[in-house]
């Protein structure tokens, strides 16, 4: 007999004990009802049991989750009130500016005077001419090289007093660095015309300076009864009757072809010709502005640099 357990086989033994594992035998022989009739009876009592249910561990209700809804419902609320409330940010592609317009908006003129008569600082000079306040949009205590400084006042001013604070100006160590450029005169009591000739400076040696030239000086001197013209470096003097205080094409012609003529013959090697223009100190601003603006014609076509300007007391 095989063992029903192991498998074993016991051979014509189908009593007691198998071989193998020691299972009986006759009782895997019963019939199947008496196999299972130990499962249909409770097992025996052994009095260690109680009447009361087992202890069980029972979680207790929480409040997270419902902690959680709420404070979602909350944030929910807290956006839908922030996007009703706001507008939202929409991107704006920057605005491109030329340096043109960057400079208009950061630099705001202060003074419109210079800017109207196209120079850096004009020194405008008060109603006696003995001094001059200067106007500008450059900043004077960061005064660049090469600066443009012009001079402005009416015309009933006396050309001395003018003539004296130009010359000191022009003389000072100060202006050493700047250009002068223009001598203005106002034409009417409002202020809204004027009239103008160039400046140049009074030349003054500078040993350091190796490429400066010093220019040819001629002078014309204006009165009531002579025009005078001169070079006192090649010793040239013309003379002319004026026939009148002013200017008089006519022997301003003669004396300037006379000039130019017997400077030519000398050798002044290229230099730069500047004119001076004097007269009588009792010359307002305005009569040596009229004068200047005739001559100014003249020594343009010519070449010449002007002016210098000065006064001559006239006996």
């Amino acid at each position: 007999m095989y063992c029903r357990l192991c498998g074993h086989d016991n051979g014509e033994k189908d009593t007691g004990l198998c071989a193998n594992c020691g299972y009986e035998l006759a009782d895997q022989n019963l019939p199947l009802k008496d196999q299972r009739s130990g499962l249909q009876k409770p097992l025996p009592s052994d009095g260690s049991r109680t009447s009361h249910p087992a202890d069980l561990w029972v979680p207790r209700k929480s409040m997270a989750g419902h902690l959680a809804v709420l404070v979602f419902l909350v944030g929910a609320a807290i956006a839908i009130f922030i996007l009703t409330s706001f507008e939202r940010a929409v991107y704006e592609p920057p605005v491109v500016r030329t340096a043109q317009e960057i400079a208009q908006e950061t630099e705001v003129p202060k003074d419109s005077l210079p800017i109207r008569l196209s120079t850096d600082i004009v020194y405008e000079f008060n109603t006696e001419g003995t001094s001059a306040v200067p106007r500008t949009n450059v900043d004077l205590s960061l005064i660049p090289i090469g600066t443009r400084v012009s001079f402005i006042g009416h015309r009933d001013l006396s050309i001395r007093p003018v003539v004296s604070y130009i010359t000191q100006k022009m003389g000072g160590r100060d202006f050493a660095i700047l250009e002068a450029h223009n001598l203005y005169c106002w034409t009417d009591s409002t202020m809204t015309t004027f009239t103008r000739i160039p400046l140049v400076k009074p030349f003054v040696e500078d040993p350091a300076d190796t490429a400066a030239v010093e220019p040819v000086l001629m002078r014309f001197l204006f009165t009531p009864e002579w025009l005078r013209g001169e070079i006192q470096e090649f010793n040239i003097d013309i003379v002319e009757p004026s026939g009148g205080f002013g200017f008089r094409a006519g022997p301003f012609q003669t004396v300037i072809r006379q000039v130019k003529s017997r400077l030519e013959r000398n050798s002044f090697e290229g230099r730069p010709v500047h004119v001076m223009l004097l007269f009588p100190d009792n010359t307002t601003l305005g009569q040596a502005m009229d004068i200047a603006t005739e001559v100014q014609q003249f020594t343009d076509s010519l070449g010449y640099q002007g002016f210098l300007l000065r006064y001559a007391t006239i006996e």
